[in-house]
């Protein structure tokens, strides 16, 4: 029995994520998690005090209607009844202004730590120039072995200030950094895989031929920018602005594009081998001539979409809006179309072979002249 029990106790720990404390109580890692969620929002803090402070207020209503009934209160004695008004003077005023009170020095401090905040994310920036400039001019002093080294501290330095600044002031270090030729594919000084640019804002970004294999980009507001011919593998741009971006002869394997804003973005010519497009607006975006083989089109919007001699073959357009898009002379060999809208679409001269593609949706089609059916 005490064997059974202790099985359980421990299916149950690992289950739910117990731990157990110095004094030998459990203790969640979720409900810990949850609880320090709650101080770091301070919605949800107010929501709290004023749930406390209603709750706090009805019961003190209650105790005095309750005190109405019994004599050694005092409250009955009708020489000394309080009106409405007494009550109010004697408590519920006083509340609502050490309510205020609190609310007002609160907001205080919230403003001072967030101007502590941008100020220290000021400096930081300010500080991480400097330094930088200064590098750039010494760095035709140095041999090989140090130019390494100073490189490596370099990208150290950059990885280190991308975790405290804003997305305006990444946006100011990703323009720097390509200004100043840092990050050229060729012979980039800094290398900035795994670099955390997450939330950057930056309009009409000029960089071309540059390395960005394995850069965090998710939630960027980066439109009308060019990363034409550039190294951008493993690139990750979950929930990214990029409308009217250009991405062109660049190689963007397995790049991560969900839920993201792409429309009438050039990527013709482009390497997105294995691509994960789901759920991204892709509408009259230019795909031609890319190599997209083993890419994710799951519920994307590609209306009006450039796909003309596009290698496609086994990627996934299930649930996907492919309406008047222009898909002539592509290669869509094992592809998955299940759900797929196919009205007006141009599917001359295509392969389609092993697709899943109905006959249904080939009559919505705007033309499949010599195209290879798989029927």
């Amino acid at each position: 029995m005490l064997l059974i029990s202790k099985k359980i106790r421990l299916s149950m720990q690992k289950k739910f994520g117990y731990i157990r404390t110095l004094k030998g109580e459990y203790f969640s890692i979720y409900h810990k998690y949850f609880i320090t969620r709650l101080r770091n929002n301070k919605f949800i803090k107010l929501f709290l005090i004023c749930i406390i402070s209603t709750t706090s207020l009805f019961l003190i209503i209650k105790l005095i209607l309750l005190g109405y009934r019994f004599s050694w209160t005092g409250f009955a004695n009708n020489s000394q009844l309080k009106t409405l008004w007494d009550w109010l003077e004697l408590l519920i005023i006083p509340m609502l202004l050490g309510f205020l009170a609190y609310l007002f020095t609160n907001s205080q401090k919230s403003r001072e730590i967030e101007l502590t905040k941008i100020n220290q994310q000021n400096e930081t920036l300010q500080q991480y120039f400097n330094q930088m400039t200064s590098l750039l001019l010494e760095i035709d002093n140095f041999d090989d072995k140090t130019i390494k080294t100073t490189s490596r501290i370099a990208r150290a330095t950059t990885l280190a200030v991308l975790e405290i600044v804003d997305g305006k002031q990444k946006g100011q270090i990703l323009r720097f950094l390509t200004e100043a030729e840092l990050i050229n594919k060729e012979s980039p000084f800094i290398l900035l895989k795994r670099a955390n640019f997450t939330y950057t804002i930056l309009d009409l970004l000029f960089c071309n031929t540059c390395d960005l294999n394995g850069i965090n980009f998710d939630y960027a507001i980066l439109p009308w920018s060019h990363f034409n011919n550039s190294m951008m593998s493993g690139i990750s741009m979950r929930y990214a602005n990029l409308a009217n971006a250009d991405f062109s002869n660049s190689d963007l394997a397995y790049v991560l594009f969900t839920n993201s804003n792409l429309s009438h973005a050039k990527l013709s010519m482009s390497n997105l081998y294995k691509g994960n497009f789901q759920n991204s607006n892709l509408r009259n975006a230019d795909l031609s001539k890319a190599h997209i083989h083993f890419a994710n089109f799951y519920s994307a919007n590609l209306q009006h979409a450039n796909l003309e001699s596009t290698n496609l073959h086994f990627s996934d357009f299930s649930c996907t809006s492919l309406r008047d898009a222009d898909l002539s002379n592509s290669d869509l060999s094992n592809t998955n179309f299940y759900g797929a809208d196919l009205r007006n679409a141009n599917l001359t001269g295509v392969n389609l072979i092993k697709s899943s593609i109905t006959k249904s949706q080939l009559k919505k089609a705007k033309s499949y002249k010599n195209a290879r059916l798989p029927f």
